[in-house]
């Protein structure tokens, strides 16, 4: 692993030190604070602190490269999505103007949480549970039911609040009607405006020299190169293409699946992110398997929708994650029988992606980056299955495959797919 190559002064290895064991991520007016901006960039440049983007807006945490400058190994490591959860309940705090109970004022409301996923917090309502998440758009409805079923007694008992703080309440709206009595849950949205300094997205820029014009393969030696034998066939017709073509057929499959990563455009369509100017390029550092710290990567997305552009970067994975499965799977872009839910909101009863073959039967596409239960998983499947569905599932790391195989191989239609999008 290549080493930072800035030397840090003492100081700011106890100001990295707090941004990951104390605020977990900044804001940009937090890193305006606390860094000068060409400092900022050195470190993002040296890849010691990434970008991410959140349903708040973006977040600066420091990557896997930052811990180990700053304490030498990634022994410790919590998961980026864990980081953006806890600075997100510190945000949301801030913004509620509420604050942790300290050890002289506490009523030991932290007892009642077996999860160890609450903290007591000090309202003018007086002392509450509280719990935030901002990630996958905050709790789902089946979290805040079995939140509310385990400390229903307990909260009617004692006589105290849970509050769940959410990005959006819509979700959890009719369950906190029906727990109304000690429940609570709140739309809580920081002020996370992001400048110059912390800009999304950009167009890619032009081609350092022009660009050849031809076929990507020509000829006949490509044919006996392993490394395009397991090339699907939509995908070698469109590599024999001249430019041009392979350009609009970028486009038309950036269009159906929302995103597509620099990474696919190179290996399908022998393209580089200069060819497609039309697009909106998003460069990010991400963790490909989010609770793997080896897994973090430098991965650039491109869209052709500003809104997409500007949600988190978990979403843009997970759809060019499925329109990475599509590809594998020889689907053409056709948007009268391939239908990407890339627009919406992630549901449990409905599937990344489903096409529709000539003779009507419904594929389900579900992608899998490592953070699904087996719970979550065989309720999908049963759903899709319900539905009239064939299941097709791919995941982002091998260990995953194989797993997945051994326990819900059965259920599937086909191999469960390495989708190596990145």
């Amino acid at each position: 692993m290549k080493k930072s190559e800035i030397p840090l002064t003492e100081a700011e290895r106890h100001l990295l030190h707090r941004l990951y064991s104390a605020d977990y991520a900044w804001t940009e007016q937090e890193v305006r604070q606390h860094l000068p901006n060409e400092r900022f960039r050195q470190f993002v440049e040296d890849k010691l602190l990434t970008v991410t983007s959140t349903e708040i807006g973006p977040l600066v945490l420091l990557s896997a490269a930052g811990q180990r400058a700053v304490y030498g190994s990634l022994e410790y490591s919590g998961s980026t999505e864990w980081h953006i959860n806890m600075a997100y309940t510190r945000l949301a705090l801030q913004h509620l103007g509420w604050r942790q109970s300290t050890a002289s004022e506490t009523v030991d409301l932290e007892t009642f949480d077996t999860t160890h996923r609450f903290c007591e917090v000090i309202t003018p309502d007086g002392p509450a549970l509280f719990c935030a998440k901002v990630t996958a758009d905050g709790f789902s409805r089946r979290h805040i039911g079995r939140v509310a079923e385990r400390l229903k007694s307990q909260a009617l008992l004692h006589n105290f609040t849970v509050i769940l703080a959410v990005p959006n309440a819509k979700k959890g709206r009719r369950l906190a009607e029906r727990y109304g009595s000690f429940l609570k849950v709140l739309e809580v949205r920081p002020q996370t405006i992001s400048g110059s300094m912390l800009a999304r997205y950009q167009h890619p820029g032009p081609h350092p020299e022009q660009p050849a014009e031809g076929p990507y393969l020509g000829g006949e030696e490509w044919k006996t190169n392993p490394k395009y034998l397991d090339f699907p066939g939509h995908v070698l017709h469109i590599l024999q293409q001249e430019r041009s073509v392979r350009v609009a057929a970028a486009l038309q499959s950036i269009e159906v699946d929302g995103v597509m990563s620099v990474a696919l455009l190179r290996r399908f369509y022998g393209l580089e992110a200069a060819d497609l100017l039309k697009a909106l390029q998003v460069i990010t550092t991400l963790r490909t398997s989010p609770r793997q710290a080896t897994s973090e990567t430098r991965v650039s997305f491109l869209t052709l929708d500003r809104r997409l552009a500007q949600q988190a970067d978990s979403r843009l994975a997970h759809r060019a994650g499925t329109g990475c499965m599509r590809h594998l799977l020889d689907i053409p872009p056709d948007p009268e029988r391939y239908r990407a839910e890339f627009r919406g909101l992630i549901k449990l009863e409905s599937p990344d992606a489903l096409w529709t073959a000539e003779d009507g039967a419904e594929l389900a596409l579900e992608y899998d980056n490592g953070t699904y239960s087996r719970d979550t998983i065989q309720t999908k499947l049963t759903t899709f299955s319900e539905r009239g569905f064939r299941t097709v599932w791919g995941v982002s790391h091998a260990r995953r495959q194989r797993v997945l195989t051994t326990l819900f191989g059965q259920q599937l239609h086909g191999n469960v797919l390495l989708t190596e999008w990145w």
